[in-house]
């Protein structure tokens, strides 16, 4: 994330200055030859000289000189509209960098981002306050829960994911291979076989197993809570689970016997034989399959009790403890993590921010000399086109002369001299910062404070979370309360 302040700085850094591109253009040289060419100079000295035009009390200049002259005006003119052109385009270029809005936006920005960093401070510490009370609540239900159980001595058996695994793949192997072998067993009187005994084991592989393992995780387990109800529960549970299996396998030992003479009232025959003579099994495979069963129910009683924490309880109390501790740390890391993204990305638009100014005090150098170069180009190109000027003229008065008889006037020994174009050379007070470099420094100067300050926030910001384990310390576990002096 990005802070709202930062984010429009970054924005101002990526709108280029300005749209002006290179030009190589410069102010080109006049030919003399060509405007010779063109204006026809030497040859309408000559006609006119052959007819001693102009008079030799002429004090104007004639037409073929007049334009001359008005060609090395308009050139003349022509380069100044380039120059104007020129100097309007490095104006924009200046107003372009817009130093005044970037230390504006710098000054405000700058601080502004140590602020919205606070803020995002304060909301992280608000949440974590909360799940850090969410917490200690937790440890003081479960010590509580410790002190009242008389369990200090102990700590809570939370079975792991593998071990829930491989607890959950036992009970499982016990109920499939119960409902196998009792398929087996009484397959020999089925009218089935093997498929019909499996079909008639399954329900007594589910009385048998999951049975004996409810009775030990929801009834023997009572026997450690304290109270003397709480442990007759555990004990009539036992006896329950006891009577229920012994019952239960004994009534299935009898069924395959019967079932292996009889099709029909088998069920009737069974209840009547465990009412009569209970224990009276002929065939030792009966006896076996009695015994299995029994083994089988004995080792789902223990799968219950130990499935988790013996205590009722405490297991679970400890997951939520645990859960909240999850919570606590994960919260507090994406915390700190998210401030620290904040901190680098605040850091980097600033220090692109000075990037930037330098970037363009360098190339407001660059156009304050361009444009003083591009004034000194333009006072050349005057001068070069009053000498053009003046060589058309020489040319046209010595053709003139060499062909007429008298004499010629006298300005033809004069030199012409073109009037300027004056451009003023410095910057209208307008476009002036007369103090650039110290505002400048005095911008960058503010960057670095506040990256500093940046620095320094993130670091109280830790510190303030930390903090946190402090004014709500753990019980017995927690740093201790700081007294206020």
């Amino acid at each position: 994330m990005r802070l709202a302040s930062l984010q429009r700085l970054v924005d101002g850094l990526r709108l280029a200055p300005h749209e002006y591109r290179p030009s190589l253009q410069v102010f080109p040289d006049v030919s003399v030859d060509a405007l010779d060419r063109d204006l026809r100079v030497a040859e309408r000295g000559r006609e006119n000289g052959a007819i001693n035009l102009p008079v030799s009390s002429s004090e104007t200049y004639d037409e073929v000189e007049y334009e001359i002259i008005e060609r090395i005006f308009a050139e003349r003119k022509a380069a100044h509209a380039f120059l104007v052109d020129q100097i309007e385009t490095y104006a924009q270029r200046l107003s372009a960098l817009d130093f005044h809005g970037r230390f504006t936006l710098i000054r405000n920005t700058a601080p502004q981002a140590v602020a919205e960093f606070n803020a995002e401070v304060l909301q992280g510490r608000d949440q974590l306050y909360q799940l850090r009370r969410t917490l200690v609540e937790n440890e003081r239900e479960r010590d509580s829960f410790r002190q009242d159980n008389r369990l200090k001595g102990r700590a809570p058996r939370v079975p792991s994911t593998t071990s829930t695994f491989m607890k959950t793949a036992l009970l499982a192997f016990l109920f499939v291979s119960e409902t196998y072998i009792n398929g087996v067993f009484l397959a020999k009187g089925a009218e089935l076989g093997l498929l019909g005994g499996v079909v008639e084991a399954l329900a007594f592989a589910i009385l048998n197993v999951l049975f004996s393992f409810g009775i030990g995780l929801g009834g023997v387990r009572q026997i450690n809570r304290p109270g003397v109800g709480f442990k007759l529960l555990g004990l009539g549970s036992i006896v329950v689970w006891l009577g229920f299996v012994v019952l239960l396998n004994l009534a299935l030992a009898h069924y395959r016997e019967v079932a292996g003479t009889l099709y029909e009232d088998a069920g009737v025959r069974v209840i009547a034989r465990m009412r009569e003579a209970p224990a009276n099994l002929i065939d030792i495979k009966s006896w076996l399959f009695f015994a299995i069963g029994i083994v089988w129910s004995i080792i789902a009683l223990i799968e219950g009790v130990f499935f988790t924490d013996p205590f009722p309880g405490y297991a679970a109390l400890q997951k939520r403890v645990d859960k909240a501790h999850d919570d606590y740390r994960r919260c507090k890391n994406a915390l700190i993590e998210g401030l620290r993204d904040i901190r680098d990305d605040a850091v980097l638009a600033m220090e692109t921010a000075q990037h930037d100014l330098g970037k363009r005090r360098a190339e407001h150098a660059a156009i304050l000399e361009g444009r003083s170069r591009v004034i000194q180009l333009f006072k050349e190109q005057q001068d070069q086109l009053e000498r053009a000027g003046n060589a058309l003229l020489a040319r046209y008065r010595s053709a003139n002369r060499q062909a007429r008889s008298t004499p010629v006037p006298p300005h033809f020994s004069q030199h012409w001299q073109m009037e300027r174009v004056v451009v003023e050379a410095h910057l209208p007070e307008i476009m002036l910062r007369k103090s650039l470099d110290d505002e400048i420094r005095d911008a960058e100067e503010i960057l670095s404070r506040e990256i500093q300050a940046i620095h320094s926030a993130f670091t109280k910001a830790v510190e303030a979370y930390n903090q946190i384990d402090d004014l709500i310390p753990e019980d017995q576990y927690g740093a201790p309360v700081k007294k206020q002096a």
